[in-house]
């Protein structure tokens, strides 16, 4: 897995909102990155900017298909979206990825993430002992679960 570049938009904690502005910029990023895959928060997470997110992304990946908003740039379907856990488990996993070989990058970008400077020490804690749990269902070192959300169909 490569990371090209990180991207952080300009809101406060507890104040991301599924509003016109912030789908028209996430619908921008998806037509200018053109990802192969999306990865998101849980739907049931229990932080109001996480559930935010995953709404803005889940809806902006379609509006991001549509012939619509041509001032965002030319329409593009991102072929794959997924969640991931944090706080809230999924109940049934649709996949479970080995992660050993990057557990480390992924605890580093966490902390690149400022505004949760506070919370850090837990979610870090929290990090390590799910990827701990996820990775003995797979008998591998450390786990990530995951939910799929949009999986381009495949047709026979």
């Amino acid at each position: 897995m490569k990371i090209n570049d990180i991207i952080f938009l300009k809101n406060k904690s507890q104040e991301i909102v599924n509003n016109s502005e912030n789908l028209r910029t996430f619908v921008k990023i998806i037509r200018k990155k053109k990802p192969d895959l999306i990865l998101t928060h849980n739907y049931e997470d229990r932080n109001r900017d996480h559930v935010s997110v995953y709404q803005l992304t889940t809806e902006s990946i379609f509006k991001a298909n549509e012939n619509i908003m041509p001032d965002l740039g030319k329409s593009f379907y991102t072929k794959n979206a997924w969640s991931y856990e944090i706080y809230n488990l999924h109940k049934s996993p649709d996949i479970i990825v080995n992660i050993e070989k990057f557990i480390n990058d992924k605890i580093k970008l966490i902390r690149l993430h400022k505004s949760q400077k506070e919370n850090l020490k837990d979610i870090e804690s929290n990090l390590y002992g799910l990827s701990k749990i996820r990775s003995f269902q797979k008998k591998f070192k450390n786990g990530e679960a995951y939910k799929i959300l949009n999986s381009l169909e495949i047709l026979i």
